[in-house]
């Protein structure tokens, strides 16, 4: 932890990326982190998101601080719409 945050890197699947996004964009990395991090009940806050696509390796990576400091529990009750929830039942119909 420095000055009350982590530097994280997530790095996703380039197919599983583009199953929900087609654009490689500061905005959609830090929406998809945020819905990562509710997603696992973290309370974390994310800022300074990056985002890097490795055409070679087909691995999407998102850089960000994420912040813990006098955070509050943070009540999770945004709708994302279905395509989260078509994700999952790709993956659990043997889809990758």
């Amino acid at each position: 932890m420095d000055n009350g945050f982590y530097r994280i890197m997530l790095e996703i699947p380039e197919k599983e990326y583009e199953i929900v996004y087609d654009q490689y964009t500061p905005e959609i990395a830090s929406e998809f982190l945020t819905y990562y991090l509710e997603n696992r009940n973290d309370d974390g806050k994310p800022s300074n998101v990056q985002i890097q696509h490795d055409k070679n390796a087909h691995i999407v990576r998102i850089f960000a601080n994420i912040h813990y400091d006098e955070n509050e529990h943070t009540s999770y009750n945004r709708y994302y719409g279905s395509y989260f929830n078509d994700i999952k039942n790709k993956k659990n119909s043997g889809y990758h």
